[in-house]
């Protein structure tokens, strides 16, 4: 028997049955989200990264739904944190309905003081939620990043979410069980 020669390239086509899938180079970010109206389900899951400058910041998973294209309509391309255009990840919301983030991670001092006031409840795994709009404004710290926040819904955005009811519940049931899944170990 002979060994298989691993610098064979493998053929281009359609029988692989999604075994090959490529990677993309981008992924929805915060950007995609600037002024759309969101709710934020945490599921307990959390880290530290090291910033730039080195210092460490937190960053929570959570289940976030894009409730709305925002108040100028859905954007196909939006400014990056150095005002470079590029594309929405994020589809329309008005084409498409509520738009869920699985796994999104929020590192934004503005909105991880929120998600740690709503981490699910260590006996049900039931996350608090978050609603409002993802706003953003440059720092007053030359040469850092934009702040990151969400600001309080008004009755409108609440009448929105609420067209979103059974997306968001099922968003909510999500983070519930992975925060469950995760109660063994140190997910809070």
């Amino acid at each position: 028997m002979t060994d298989p020669n691993v610098n064979t390239p493998v053929p281009d086509d359609d029988d692989d049955d999604g075994l090959f899938v490529a990677a993309t180079d981008t992924f929805p970010r915060r950007n995609d989200m600037l002024n759309r109206l969101v709710v934020i389900y945490p599921t307990g899951e959390h880290g530290q990264r090291l910033s730039n400058d080195g210092d460490p910041y937190d960053w929570y998973s959570s289940y976030t739904v894009v409730l709305d294209d925002g108040p100028e309509g859905w954007q196909a391309m939006v400014p990056d944190d150095d005002g470079d255009m590029t594309p929405n990840l994020i589809p329309s919301v008005d084409q498409e309905g509520a738009q869920v983030q699985v796994n999104f991670q929020w590192s934004a001092s503005g909105i991880v003081s929120r998600i740690q006031a709503n981490l699910p409840d260590r006996q049900t795994g039931k996350p608090g939620s978050i609603v409002g709009r993802i706003n953003s404004q440059k720092n007053r710290i030359k040469g850092r990043s934009p702040s990151w926040s969400i600001s309080k819904p008004t009755e409108d955005d609440m009448a929105a979410a609420r067209k979103y009811t059974v997306e968001c519940r099922a968003a909510r049931d999500d983070a519930q069980a992975k925060a469950l899944e995760k109660q063994g170990g140190d997910a809070f």
